[in-house]
């Protein structure tokens, strides 16, 4: 029996010179919020580990139908692969994706659907282990027996296929390449019988709130050798089913310009009211704070839900009358502020979501962050990637393609 394959990647991007947010930064994502949602049981032995877990559902029969990870930033930081990396350059982007691609091959078989799930610097991870997947299949658990007791030997193996991925990348500078694998553990530069890789794979959906910078990393990360790292392209490989994805109106910040998908059936992108956090979640739930992220969350649960993952009913209140934030103020000498420039919402490769029309009617009185000096304000929501769609005096447009 066929089975659903979830991995969920989570940690954000943050100040330059930083990879991932601390622990205490922020509180729980949307992507864990849909972990915890997610049916099944969690192992007990993931409870001991930090900043990751893992779920199992099964069927009346005793059959496993999901199975599910969580891991936020590198994972724990106990983890084998985490210590044989250290802080060697680009760590942090490295360990998320190999740690993600052993996950699913380790349970992968012929029939079953894979889920990929993230959030910022995790959306990252997400959308790149989808493309290193389709690129170069997946490892065999049969002929490299792959188990959960081995699996320092399957990072090995892992590694040998990012770094396979990246030289076979278009445009990829081999002299670049060659300077970050220098400095990574020499089994990055082994090779895997390529008999014990299970080619054609297809992943059912890439679901992601807030892909942003520049092809994938934030522009601050502005070391050459960031480049190998960054997107190839922006297509979504047409073995990837459905593409879901949450973008922020409000955010002004720069280097968290969104990366969107080129058009395509079955890609869903959807503009939410809010800044980066206020639409993929880590606000404090007290005062209301999460009332925004929660209606993005809410969307992409109900979506999921209906691609097939056995979800529990969220309990999570929404409010698009809820406040905005603005997390630029005080400003640094690092900051650059624009308005998103986002393509107008005409097709469901990019919506617009119901509650940004109810917000845009709730009137002058609602909650603000002012990027001026900080505090809260009332006023009326005036989101500027959308004024030149706007007809009049905030006439919806009737060709807006609205998402519910």
């Amino acid at each position: 029996m066929s089975k659903n394959i979830i991995f969920c990647a989570d940690g954000t991007w943050t100040a330059p010179g930083v990879e991932q947010q601390a622990d205490d930064e922020t509180t729980a994502s949307n992507v864990y919020q849909l972990f915890v949602d997610l049916k099944g049981i969690v192992d007990q032995q993931s409870l001991l580990l930090a900043n990751e877990q893992e779920k199992i559902l099964t069927d009346s029969s005793g059959t496993v139908v999901q199975v599910a990870k969580y891991i936020h930033g590198m994972g724990d930081p106990h983890n084998g692969l985490v210590k044989r990396l250290g802080g060697t350059f680009g760590a942090g982007l490295i360990v998320p994706i190999i740690r993600g691609y052993t996950f699913i091959s380790r349970h992968w078989q012929p029939g079953d659907r894979i889920y990929l799930v993230g959030f910022s610097h995790g959306a990252y991870t997400a959308r790149v282990l989808a493309a290193m997947i389709i690129d170069r299949g997946l490892l065999s658990r049969e002929k490299l027996r792959l188990t959960s007791r081995n699996k320092e030997e399957a990072w090995r193996f892992a590694s040998s296929v990012w770094a396979q991925y990246l030289a076979h990348s278009p445009d990829m500078s081999a002299t670049t390449l060659g300077n970050v694998l220098r400095d990574l553990p020499g089994f990055f530069c082994d090779s895997v019988d390529p008999t014990c890789i299970t080619r054609q794979v297809s992943i059912e959906a890439v679901a992601v709130w807030e892909t942003v910078g520049m092809m994938g990393i934030p522009k601050y990360f502005n070391d050459k050798r960031h480049s190998i790292f960054r997107f190839n392209n922006t297509e979504l490989h047409s073995r990837v089913k459905y593409g879901l994805q949450a973008m922020a109106i409000d955010e002004q910040r720069l280097d968290l310009a969104p990366v969107l998908w080129d058009s395509r059936d079955r890609i869903l992108q959807v503009m939410f009211p809010g800044i980066h956090h206020d639409v993929g979640g880590g606000y404090n739930s007290a005062d209301d704070d999460r009332s925004l992220s929660n209606g993005a969350y809410l969307w992409m649960h109900d979506a999921l839900d209906d691609l097939g993952i056995h979800l529990a009913s969220s309990e999570v209140m929404a409010d698009p009358l809820g406040p905005l934030h603005c997390d630029w103020y005080p400003p640094t000498r690092y900051l650059r502020i624009m308005p998103r420039q986002l393509p107008p919402p005409i097709s469901s490769s990019m919506m617009v979501h119901h509650s940004v029309i109810e917000r845009l009617s709730g009137g002058a009185t609602l909650l603000q962050q002012s990027a001026i000096n900080g505090e809260w304000q009332a006023g009326p929501y005036t989101p500027h990637p959308l004024q030149d769609f706007l007809r009049g005096q905030g006439a919806i447009p009737i060709n807006w393609a609205i998402a519910r």
